[in-house]
């Protein structure tokens, strides 16, 4: 593997990172001040938005393999990873929100930091090999 990939890849993914992070933040956002839902219920549904475009943009842009693997099969891999690291943001926001009393907003961004390393290898070395 060549290292200027390895930070070709990482540059890519912070790229679309960011704009994951926006969809989801800010839907996040929206319903745990705007319409009062819970922080759990609002981070299921604001990660299923970010998550979607993340497929499809870490796909074709970010790893730029359109066609290494069957679509089918590196869908049910991203879900599979996507579902890992929804079941431990849930359980982080949980322990920073209910647990130490963080802010939803603050739990929810210090759950998003800490899974971004283990999302990008489980894509890289997994999902879009």
């Amino acid at each position: 593997m060549r290292v200027g990939l390895l930070f070709h890849h990482i540059f890519r993914y912070a790229q679309v990172g960011l704009l994951n992070a926006a969809v989801d933040f800010g839907i996040y956002w929206v319903l745990t001040h705007a319409a009062g839902v819970h922080p759990l219920v609002a981070n299921i549904v604001s990660r299923g938005a970010g998550g979607a475009t993340g497929f499809v943009l870490n796909k074709y842009w970010t790893f730029g393999n359109p066609g290494k693997g069957p679509v089918v099969r590196e869908l049910g891999k991203f879900w599979l990873v996507f579902g890992v690291s929804l079941v431990a943001s849930e359980i982080l926001v949980g322990v920073f929100y209910t647990g130490l009393g963080f802010s939803a907003m603050m739990a929810k961004f210090t759950a998003e930091g800490i899974l971004l390393v283990f999302n990008f290898f489980a894509l890289r070395h997994w999902v879009y090999r």
